[in-house]
Formats: C-alpha cells, sequence, structure tokens
C-alpha cells in the first residue's frame, strides 16, 4: 500500500472520533481528505465552513420521479466526517466523498421494494463484538468507547486509528474464516472506495487521508496493500463525582454514556426512569434543528418554506412546543396559513389541537415538533408547485379530482378557504356541484352540509366566496330532504350508526344555516320517516326526539308514537330505537313522567328472553347518562313506585321490599353495578 495513505476508521457521529480525526489531520497534514459518503454530494461540501451552517443538518438525496425513494446523509457538530470537512475547508484543501452514488442506493432499494426475492441481504454481524468478547468486556459499544471515544484526542491519534485497523482486520478475518459471508453490496462498495482511493493518489503527490467507517478499514487497507429533570447544583456535582469515581473504578480515563447514565439514574433521577428519558432525550440525544446557510442551493419548496419561517417567526424545533395564534392579527394569521398549507401537502409540523375560529374567536392552538423526515415529504411536494402556495392549492386540486365523495369535497373547500386559497376553494366548489348531482350517498351528502355552514355562519379570518357557498349548501340541503327518508329503509348497524352522526350534524347545521323554507321541509321529512315502518328503528328514534326536543309534537303524540315503536316490537328493534331516542341526554325522561312511565311498562312487559336480548341495548342506552343524571333517574323510579302504594295500589311494606328486589336489576340496567 502507498505509504501516503492514511485510513481513518471512525464511528460515525462518535465525538471521540471526530477529536481523533482533527488531531490526525494537524498530524499528518494531507493534500485531499477522502470521505465515505455519496459522490453526488461533493458540490455541496464547500458550502460546510459558511457562517450560516449550524449543525445538525443532512444532504437529502432522492430520485427525481419519486421523491419517496430518499436518503439522509446526517452530520452533528461532533461527526467525524463533518470535523473533516471543516479542517479541509479552513486549510483549502480537497475534499471528496468516495462511496458509491446515492443513485445505485435508490436503485437497489427500489429493487428490494419492487422484488419478491431475496435480494436483500442479512445483516453483518459485529467484530467488534468479537474483540469484545477476548477482551472481557460486555460488548462492542463498550469496547469502542473504551478504544477511542473515551480517549478523545489524547496520546498518538495515529497509532490509535493504526490499533484500530490492526484489530479490525483480524476480527474480520476471523468472521470470514468461520464462514461468514460478507454482503455481495458492501463488497461493491468498499470496491467503489478503493477506486476512488488509487484515483486521489494518483492526482495528489501529498499525503492522503480516507476518513471510513471503522468496519470498511480491515478490508479497504488489506486490498489496497494486496493492489498496493430539573436538579439541584449538589445533585449535578455528585452525579459529576459518581460518573468520575465509576470510570476509575472501571480502568477508564474518562466517564462514557454508561457511567453517566448510572450516574444520573441514581443522583439526579433518583430511581425514576421517567425522569432519565428526559435526561436522554434533551441532553444524549438533543433536539436542535440545524440550519442551513443563505447561499447553499436547495430545492425550490425548501428555499421557499425557509422564507415563509422567517416571515412567519417560526423555527423548526425536534421539540414539541405549543402556541396560540390569534388569527385577527398578521402575525397570527400568517402562522395559521402556513401551518395550514403544510397541512395540506402532508408535512404536519402542527397539529391543530384547539381552534376557536367557529365560534367566532378567531382563536387556534397548535402543538408544533419538526422531524426530519419533512424535507422528503417536500420533495415529494415538488410535483405540485415550487411555492408553498402554488403546492397547497395543486395538492387540493389532485386531491378533489381523485374523489367522488361529497364530505371529503366539502372538506377540502373549508380547508382551501382557511388557507386563503380562493382559486382552488372555487374549482373544489364546482367539482362538488357536479359530484352532488344524483348522488345517492345521502349520509355523505349530510355530512358534506356541516362544514360548509360552519364557514358561512362563523367566518373565517380570510376572504371567501359567499355567495357560492351558499347554493353550494342550498343544494345540497334540497338533495337531503328529497331522498333522506327512501335513503333510510333497511340500513345494517354501520350504516343506521353512521346515518345518525350525519343526522345530528345536519340537523344542527340547517338550524343555523337560517333558511326557513329548507328547514321545514326537514321537519316534515321527520315526521315522514317516523311514520314509515321501513325507516331503520335508530332513525326512528332520533326523529322523534328532535320533534320533541324542537316542541313540534306535544306530549301526547310524542307517547303515542313512542309506544308504536316499542310495545309489541322485537326486542332488537324496540331497543334500537330507544338507544337513539335516548342518545340525546337524560333530560327527556326526567322531566316527562308519562314518557318515564311509557319506558316502566315496556321493560316490565318484557319476557325473560326478550329482556336478556335487549340487555346490552338498554345498558348502553343508560350508560349514556353521566352518574348524576343515573341517580336521579333511580331516585325517580323509587319515587313513582311509593307514590302508587301511598294510593293503595299496594301495601307500603310490600313495595318497598319489591323495590328492594327488584334494585340490582335497576342497577343493572342503569351501569351502576351494586355495591358489595
Amino acid at each position: 500500500m502507498d505509504d501516503r495513505l492514511h485510513v481513518l476508521g471512525v464511528r460515525h457521529h462518535g465525538p471521540g472520533s471526530a477529536a481523533l480525526v482533527r488531531a490526525a489531520l494537524d498530524r499528518l497534514d494531507p493534500a485531499v481528505v477522502l470521505i465515505e459518503g455519496a459522490p453526488e454530494g461533493d458540490a455541496l461540501v464547500p458550502y460546510a465552513a459558511h457562517a450560516g451552517m449550524k449543525p445538525p443538518i443532512a444532504m437529502l438525496f432522492y430520485a427525481a420521479e419519486d421523491a419517496r425513494a430518499a436518503i439522509f446523509a446526517p452530520f452533528a457538530e461532533f461527526s467525524p466526517e463533518w470535523q473533516a470537512m471543516l479542517w479541509a475547508s479552513s486549510r483549502q484543501r480537497s475534499v471528496r466523498f468516495i462511496d458509491w452514488p446515492a443513485a445505485v442506493s435508490l436503485a437497489l432499494t427500489k429493487l428490494d421494494a419492487e422484488s419478491e426475492s431475496d435480494h436483500a441481504e442479512a445483516a453483518r454481524s459485529d467484530p467488534l463484538d468479537s474483540l469484545a468478547e477476548a477482551a472481557g468486556m460486555s460488548n462492542g459499544e463498550a469496547f469502542w468507547n473504551g478504544l477511542v471515544e473515551e480517549a478523545g484526542d489524547a496520546g498518538d491519534p495515529i497509532a490509535t486509528f493504526a490499533a484500530v485497523g490492526d484489530a479490525l482486520s483480524e476480527a474480520r478475518a476471523r468472521a470470514e474464516a468461520d464462514g461468514e459471508a460478507i454482503p455481495l453490496r458492501e463488497i461493491r462498495r468498499e470496491a467503489f472506495m478503493r477506486l476512488n482511493i488509487r484515483q486521489a493518489l494518483k492526482e495528489h503527490e501529498g499525503t492522503v487521508v480516507a476518513v471510513v467507517g471503522a468496519w470498511h478499514v480491515a478490508r479497504t487497507a488489506a486490498l489496497m496493500r494486496s493492489e498496493g429533570h430539573a436538579a439541584s447544583t449538589a445533585s449535578a456535582i455528585e452525579a459529576a463525582r459518581f460518573a468520575l469515581s465509576l470510570a476509575a473504578l472501571r480502568d477508564l480515563a474518562m466517564p462514557g454514556l454508561a457511567e453517566m447514565r448510572e450516574a444520573a439514574m441514581a443522583a439526579l433521577c433518583h430511581g425514576d426512569d421517567i425522569a432519565l428519558k428526559m435526561i436522554e432525550r434533551r441532553l444524549y440525544v438533543g433536539e436542535t434543528v440545524g440550519e442551513i446557510d443563505e447561499r447553499v442551493p436547495q430545492m425550490p419548496l425548501a428555499r421557499d418554506l425557509g422564507l415563509w419561517q422567517k416571515k412567519a417567526r417560526l423555527k423548526p424545533e425536534d421539540l414539541e412546543t405549543e402556541i396560540r395564534l390569534d388569527l385577527r392579527t398578521e402575525a397570527g394569521l400568517s402562522k395559521s396559513t402556513l401551518l395550514h398549507r403544510l397541512g395540506l401537502i402532508k408535512i404536519p409540523w402542527g397539529t391543530l389541537i384547539e381552534a376557536d375560529g367557529g365560534r367566532g374567536t378567531f382563536r387556534e392552538m397548535w402543538r408544533l415538533s419538526w422531524r426530519p423526515e419533512f424535507s422528503i415529504a417536500l420533495a415529494e411536494a415538488l410535483i405540485f408547485g415550487v411555492t408553498i402556495e402554488e403546492a397547497a392549492g395543486n395538492a387540493t386540486l389532485d386531491r378533489a379530482a381523485r374523489t367522488s365523495s361529497i364530505s371529503e369535497l366539502a372538506d377540502l373547500v373549508r380547508a382551501a378557504l382557511v388557507v386563503d386559497l380562493a382559486g382552488a376553494a372555487t374549482a373544489v366548489i364546482g367539482r362538488l356541484q357536479e359530484a352532488a348531482v344524483g348522488a345517492g350517498d345521502i349520509t355523505d351528502l349530510m355530512k358534506a352540509v356541516s362544514p360548509l355552514v360552519g364557514i358561512l355562519r362563523y367566518g373565517t379570518a380570510r376572504k371567501m366566496p359567499e355567495d357560492a357557498l351558499r347554493a353550494l349548501v342550498t343544494a345540497l340541503a334540497v338533495e337531503v330532504n328529497a331522498g333522506a327518508r327512501h335513503a333510510s329503509h333497511q340500513l345494517d348497524d354501520d350504516a343506521a350508526r353512521a346515518r345518525l352522526a350525519a343526522m345530528r350534524a345536519y340537523d344542527e347545521a340547517l338550524g343555523l344555516f337560517g333558511d326557513d323554507g329548507l328547514t321545514e321541509v326537514w321537519r316534515r321529512q321527520l315526521a315522514l320517516m317516523l311514520d314509515d315502518d321501513q325507516v331503520a328503528p335508530a332513525v326512528a328514534g332520533l326523529c322523534l326526539r328532535r320533534l320533541h326536543d324542537l316542541r313540534i309534537w306535544d306530549e301526547a303524540t310524542v307517547a303515542a308514537a313512542f309506544s308504536r315503536h316499542t310495545v309489541g316490537q322485537p326486542p332488537l328493534l324496540a331497543g334500537g330505537f330507544l338507544e337513539s331516542f335516548l342518545s340525546g341526554g337524560a333530560e327527556i325522561i326526567l322531566q316527562d313522567r308519562p314518557l318515564l312511565n311509557l319506558v316502566d311498562a315496556w321493560l316490565c312487559d318484557l319476557g325473560e328472553e326478550d329482556f336478556t336480548e335487549a340487555l346490552p341495548l338498554l345498558r348502553r342506552s343508560f350508560t349514556s347518562f353521566d352518574g348524576h343524571a343515573r341517580k336521579r333517574l333511580l331516585d325517580e323510579i323509587g319515587k313513582g313506585m311509593r307514590e302508587t302504594a301511598g294510593a293503595g295500589a299496594v301495601e307500603r311494606d310490600a313495595d318497598s321490599a319489591a323495590f328492594c328486589d327488584a334494585l340490582p336489576l335497576l342497577l343493572r340496567i342503569l351501569g351502576m353495578e351494586p355495591r358489595a
């Protein structure tokens, strides 16, 4: 092997390795620095030394035709590769990445995903583990920490790297002698590295240094030869002393992560795993998001996002935080617009956890957390545009073109208006009007009305096409009113549950919309559905509840309709009717004694087999009431029996005994288990 070549085997993102690399480079003063990494990154190396570059950062390699196929090459301040780049840049030395191209890795990854054959190769064993075993240490991590990471830049860096190379060469030779196959991809990658090393030796007369993963040192060097939580200050001091003592007991030059972890657990966390996890998250892993210098070339969406972040004063952090926004202010509206638009291109930097804009206060609360994979999502969104606004608008139009669901289209209209994409909103409104013509899914139509009425009723902080929205809601409501009764025939349980939720939302939205004609037609439909024997019992129960709550029917008419749908009906049908009728709250039977008596009489008339069959529905009906309402209901039933006894129907003592006998069953129905 050429004496000018020095191969430095490192652990990626190892602080000790980084310190040793800097010391070795100072000693060797190479003419060129070669780094394990994809050669497509060569053009970005000169930017590493710019003042605006603040790790942790990463190079992103992705396939132009499919941005989901992507590879990150991350760098921390303590990454040996990053320090090597900084060293070379500060001395105007040449830097080159020598691994095989990222395009090859992406192509092979795609091949693995598409092929059902075993292209993916088994993971190799860690040669450090065998060295650790020979040295009497627990694992390869501990061995490497003792050899390199905890040594830092102490001693002779050249000798340390030589020792690393010799040890790993021996470990790798032993693994191959034991029959362990070296993955073909690693062999090919190392061949790429050797070719690039030889090329560098030809082009440069001085020393050549190659910084590669320690695993690759053995093969590369051998083949080159053959070819040529909050705590007190006292606790912190105690933890530091403890870590140093552990290191001394273990014959270590300085404490490693294991010693720091044990010391923190004992002195700072007092044995609490949760507190320790917080320390590991904040200190060992870190939450810092790096920054890219303005002069570094970026894809258009990433650059536009950076401009938006500066404008909105939103800094990306790998830390979960909450912010409150007032949409009446320019700053609050700008932040909200950015976060909503990013959501449309599937970059959930912010999660909306509270929105009072629908109630007239124009306030939002967001939970923010930036993740590295959002950079890939930005690349994927390039197919929709080169700015956040353009991409969000085109992504909305694309989703609208791909769906025929009325409710999804209505949600898209609302989403476009919220993020001030008037053009996209108008186009989706047109698409929704086309889809609504002759639409047969009444549940979907009902679900579409509520978000649109919410915008009209409470408005947004942005402009909106109010006339077009009102016309759209009117058209949807006409379709619902015309088809609701026939569409409610013979619904199965799942369809009935979906219909009930949609009906409640539609009924409330129609009241807010304020069109008396539409509201009157809808209320007539409620009565017609109640009188139609083919309508699902659950739907009929909700219809009667709305007619009662709106005071459209008097108590006698409600009681008669209730009797018709429960008395003499199969228990499951009557139970389904009762469940939806009571779902609006307990006050209806607490305040209406005749209705309570009807429910009581129906229950008393059930035979044992019918009662057992209806019991699950009954429990579900009554357990939807809160505990206080159930207690009041129990008191009302008991009071009614005592009043009947006082009128002479039964003796008081007999009545009390009967009530006591029935009490366990009543408690069971109400979901109030008897006390032991």
